[in-house]
């Protein structure tokens, strides 16, 4: 019976960088070391620094031996390869996905957006509102020659006037006393824009677990190609050997129907890799950018801190999912206190200044002339506003905004339940599955002898061709258990790391110019005017 091997990709575990290859990522024993990442501009104490199967087969002693050195060396966690001059390693690929993605760049500016949150809420501390219109009236009356009976009798003589009214008004207006709203207002906006840092973390996490996915994907295909290939090139002289000894009478038809069965599953599994390893190049164009060339091999991830309480410890610091539900109750808190104070009194300075100035030309029966009518206005006034009732309105508002707040509550509640359980089992998982692959080494070796004396057997007349391929399946059975084993342990190392949230450009020591926030936030933070 034939077998899968691949990925089995788990829920929410993600194939993660563990190809960093310069001297400063790895440490005295060839291991890449995480660093705890601090996202850049927060405050020091509390700011942010599918399941894939690949097809498994029967193979010749030669296939067994090569699928041990390719898996070895793109998917076991002990690093026996490094990478060539001019070959692209993770950490190009996971550097040019920072620098580069849309999507990244998107939730970047997205995060620019939300800073401007903090100067729109400073707007009513002590900053004044100035305004001023002006305005141009025209008038212009005419009237022709009359008879006047209600006079004189006589004849009044034509007139005409032209009137101009030009007018401008200036006025100014200064918040003195809000009843908090104001402050309460900026420090909803400071609570908005650290739940935005956090979830631009998690935004850098997600996009590089994209890339490291789609990274490692094509490693494996391509090593599984190569197998596949190297399958083939094997089982073709054996199949040749076979047709000879059915020839010469010492093997049985039933041995070459074998092998041809061998030779033919063979090349449907090398088409089959090399399609799902076009997929995967798809793939990574799509999220790094360029196209998949001579990728080097996975090294190896190295998990800090060392136990699992000091683990708890750091993702309660760091996840960047639980520090920003963190957050988004902080930001509720402020919104429930800011629209209490919205039924307390307020105290506003205005002043105004206002002009306007009238001149009329005239002109009757030839004689001309003007008048002029100039007038000025000015005034400062302090204005209490007492707010009495509203209809409801605002106490509905507050009432909103509590309920708001208990459900963020709930909500970060669930968050680290679901992070540390997460943390936790992924934990556990690691210890259990490092002596499941050690378990498996220990069992590649004695498999190997068994093939190889079954394959001495089979030329001695003394096995059959049945006993010689049920050989090679349990060496294979074997590598393949084992390099399922070493994958399933990288991705639950992975795991664990998001869950610490290191998996970013700063805690992967990428060695890229890293994004700062905080560098816009304090640009916008106190401006005035521009943009």
């Amino acid at each position: 019976m034939r077998r899968a091997l691949g990925p089995t990709v788990k829920e929410g575990h993600i194939l993660e960088p563990k190809n960093f290859q310069s001297q400063s990522d790895l440490n005295s024993n060839g291991h890449f070391t995480t660093a705890p990442r601090k996202p850049h501009g927060l405050h020091e104490s509390d700011r942010p620094n599918s399941d894939q199967q690949v097809p498994r087969h029967r193979l010749s002693r030669k296939y067994a031996l090569s699928l041990c050195l390719v898996l070895s060396a793109s998917l076991s966690l002990i690093p026996c390869f490094s990478a060539y001059a001019g070959q692209t390693t993770l950490q190009d690929a996971l550097r040019h996905t920072y620098e580069t993605n849309p999507y990244l760049e998107s939730q970047r500016a997205t995060q620019r957006a939300t800073d401007e949150a903090v100067p729109q809420a400073k707007a009513n501390w002590f900053r004044p509102t100035l305004s001023s219109n002006g305005g141009m009236g025209y008038t212009y009356d005419k009237s022709s020659a009359a008879f006047n009976s209600a006079s004189t009798g006589g004849q009044q003589p034509p007139y005409t006037a032209k009137t101009h009214t030009p007018d401008a008004e200036v006025s100014l207006s200064l918040p003195i006393f809000m009843s908090g709203q104001t402050k309460y207002g900026i420090q909803e906006a400071e609570a908005e824009v650290d739940v935005g840092q956090w979830n631009l973390v998690a935004s850098e996490q997600s996009i590089l677990s994209q890339a490291a996915t789609a990274y490692a994907q094509i490693v494996l295909y391509e090593g599984l190609v190569a197998v596949a290939q190297q399958e083939l090139d094997a089982y073709l002289p054996l199949k040749k050997m076979t047709e000879s000894m059915f020839k010469s009478r010492t093997s049985t038809i039933t041995d070459l129907a074998q092998v041809k069965s061998e030779v033919a599953q063979s090349k449907a599994y090398l088409a089959t890799n090399k399609g799902t390893l076009e997929t995967y190049r798809a793939t990574y164009f799509a999220i790094i950018g360029k196209e998949p060339q001579d990728l080097a091999p996975l090294p190896t991830l190295e998990i800090q801190p060392a136990t699992l309480t000091e683990a708890e410890e750091l993702a309660l610091k760091q996840n960047p999912l639980i520090r920003s539900a963190e957050y988004s109750v902080h930001q509720s808190q402020f919104d429930i206190k800011g629209k209490k104070a919205t039924l307390l009194p307020t105290i506003e300075a205005t002043a105004s200044y206002s002009a306007d100035w009238a001149r009329t030309d005239y002109n009757s029966d030839g004689t001309t002339g003007f008048q002029k009518s100039d007038s000025q206005d000015g005034q400062v006034n302090l204005v209490a506003t007492i707010p009495l009732y509203s209809g409801g309105v605002k106490y509905s508002y507050i009432r909103q905004s509590i309920q708001e707040n208990i459900a963020n509550q709930r909500s970060l509640k669930n968050v680290i339940r679901t992070q540390v359980g997460t943390l936790q089992g992924a934990w556990h998982e690691r210890e259990s599955q490092i002596e499941v692959v050690k378990a498996y080494e220990d069992a590649i070796g004695s498999a190997r002898t068994a093939v190889t004396g079954k394959i001495h057997e089979f030329k001695n007349g003394t096995t059959s061709m049945q006993e010689v391929i049920n050989a090679q399946e349990t060496l294979y059975n074997v590598l393949s258990q084992r390099a399922q084993a070493s994958y399933n342990l990288f991705i639950t190392e992975l795991s664990i790391l998001q869950s610490l949230g290191s998996l970013t450009a700063t805690g992967l020591s990428l060695n890229v110019p890293i994004y700062n926030p905080e560098d816009y936030l304090e640009e916008v933070r106190n401006r005035w005017v521009g943009w």
